[in-house]
């Protein structure tokens, strides 16, 4: 079973973290929509956790609150090369949602 998608959970982050704290919090937004489960499983090594979609829905939404993207690639959590990934999400941030 797959996790929420990303605006289900970033609600919550926002009503009860961000917007409560006595002082500015923000955030990176994971584009897993799993976010990070274990310092050993990739979160983006299936393709369908790679969700720009839903983090453009998110930023769109909360934007004042998001400050950047969170890609966590290497060969070790990708289990092989993580370029095409990278590359998307670089060309993501620059163009915007």
């Amino acid at each position: 079973m797959r996790a929420p998608p990303v605006p289900r959970r970033f609600p919550a982050y926002a009503h009860l973290i961000a917007n409560e704290a006595p002082i500015p919090a923000w955030s990176l937004l994971n584009v897993s929509s799993i976010g990070i489960v274990d310092l050993k499983v990739g979160e983006l090594r299936d393709e369908g956790y790679f969700d720009l979609e839903r983090a453009a829905e998110t930023i769109e939404r909360f934007g004042p609150l998001i400050k950047g993207l969170k890609v966590r690639l290497s060969r070790h959590v990708m289990n092989g090369p993580c370029i095409d990934r990278l590359r998307a999400s670089v060309e993501f941030a620059e163009i915007g949602p």
